[in-house]
């Protein structure tokens, strides 16, 4: 989920078990999809690959360099902490 002050996002999600997560962001100032994927590399290696298709709307759209970087900075983190829990 992405949040800002005092905004409402709005989002459909769709879990396909073991293999994707999907997100479309339909309302609020940021719309678009998210995908995170989980491709198996070898026999106990899997790969969580994680895209962003977003469009920020409105006021917000003058600072789309910097919530960009904001989100990119956030899901690297994410997979860091994610691939430390599991090696």
């Amino acid at each position: 989920m992405i949040a800002f002050r005092n905004s409402i996002c709005r989002e459909i999600v769709e879990l396909d078990v073991k293999k994707s997560i999907k997100v479309d962001i339909i309302e609020g100032p940021i719309k678009g999809k998210k995908t995170i994927a989980l491709k198996t590399i070898e026999n106990d290696t899997t790969r969580i690959n994680v895209e962003w298709d977003i469009i920020i709307n409105g006021l917000f759209g003058i600072f789309t360099g910097m919530i960009k970087k904001h989100i990119l900075k956030g899901t690297e983190e994410t997979l860091e902490r994610i691939s430390e829990k599991v090696t």
